[in-house]
């Protein structure tokens, strides 16, 4: 059984793998199959649609966005619609975008991610990213497609220039738990410089700044843009509850909040909560990222407990950010570790083990999507 694990652990966890080759191109060809043959098949729901109406509202953008104030969602989604309603002047333009989001998100991750072929292979057919984020057309996918850009431009953006700060703008004008993810990315930033450079003022730290008021604008204009909600039917009803002892509860137990969506609530909210905080022991080997994915698991659940419920899609949010920063800390989570420390080798292979159990999770409910169509 020990072995099995071992062969498993490093068949998944490969420190690097060839890319751009015609395997990779076949992994797309065979993704896009299952995903246009949902979206042929799939009616638009009300929510879907309204965005698309609330999009074409106004003799134009500015007017559009004065509509948009207070509906409890960002501007991005309702800008992309309706400038590809401008240039196509077609209503099939909702499905369209989320179809082109999709793509970009899964040649991301197919073409630049570190993920070796069969890791690659179980995130793509995840409910996310096989349903949710491409045959859906919301504003959630746009999440996950900011998420693995910033991933994957970290490296080289980290110390210069303002893409990074740029890209998490955006992120936190797709809806707010992705503005929640923004925040906790500028924490794992912000620690990843203190690693690297210690308590000093410096260049990259210069640089950090500057983005990170880039970012926090981006935060701002998102709240500007949602506040107060009028329409917003996730809003939470405190008549019959304490909103502190909810608030305590999420931060202990995130598996009983909307987080819980990411095992189809079959799991108990105790087990949830296990896997949750479990899939982030494997970025252990690279501490600010795994302090910002405990940061993220905390505020998102304190979010779902306190502001308002959530569904899969925004629970996914969590996990498309855990992904980003498993791809950005690949090179370490995979090395082999020098400490003899028995908690040091041990925590992250059980956080490897919980990721995957994860993943798998989502992967059977992908599945059980193409069943059901």
């Amino acid at each position: 059984m020990t072995r099995s694990l071992h062969i498993m652990d490093q068949w998944l966890f490969a420190p690097k793998r060839d890319r751009r080759s015609w395997p990779d191109v076949l992994l797309l060809a065979g993704w896009i199959a299952p995903v246009g043959f949902q979206i042929g098949r799939h009616v638009m729901w009300r929510d879907e649609v309204r965005a698309l109406t609330i999009a074409l509202n106004g003799d134009d953008p500015v007017a559009m966005l004065r509509g948009l104030h207070g509906e409890g969602h960002p501007a991005l989604w309702y800008l992309l619609l309706r400038g590809a309603h401008a240039v196509f002047d077609r209503v099939e333009v909702l499905p369209a975008v989320a179809f082109v989001v999709g793509v970009i998100t899964v040649a991301l991750l197919i073409f630049r991610s570190p993920f070796p072929r069969p890791l690659v292979l179980l995130l793509i057919t995840g409910h996310a990213l096989l349903f949710e984020y491409v045959v859906m057309a919301r504003n959630y996918g746009i999440s996950a497609l900011f998420l693995f850009a910033i991933a994957a431009c970290y490296r080289a953006h980290r110390d210069r220039g303002l893409l990074l700060g740029a890209l998490l703008f955006l992120l936190a004008n797709t809806n707010v738990v992705g503005a929640i993810m923004a925040g906790a990315f500028l924490l794992f930033w912000l620690l990843d410089l203190l690693e690297t450079d210690g308590w000093r003022w410096s260049p990259p730290l210069t640089n950090f700044a500057i983005n990170a008021i880039i970012a926090t604008s981006g935060v701002v204009i998102c709240a500007v843009t949602m506040l107060p909600t009028y329409n917003d039917a996730a809003a939470r009803d405190w008549s019959h509850e304490s909103s502190l002892a909810a608030a305590i509860l999420s931060l202990v137990n995130p598996g009983a909040t909307s987080l819980g969506a990411l095992f189809a609530n079959l799991l108990p909210g105790v087990a949830g909560s296990v896997l949750l905080f479990g899939a982030t022991l494997g970025l252990l080997p690279r501490r600010p990222a795994f302090l910002a994915a405990i940061a993220a698991v905390l505020l998102t659940s304190l979010f779902f407990a306190v502001a308002a419920n959530g569904a899969y899609r925004h629970a996914a949010v969590w996990l498309s950010f855990l992904i980003a920063l498993y791809w950005i800390g690949w090179s370490r989570v995979t090395a082999p570790t020098g400490s003899r420390a028995w908690l040091d080798r041990r925590l992250p292979a059980i956080g490897r083990v919980s990721l995957l159990l994860v993943l798998a999770i989502q992967t059977a409910a992908g599945i059980n999507d193409l069943r059901n169509r």
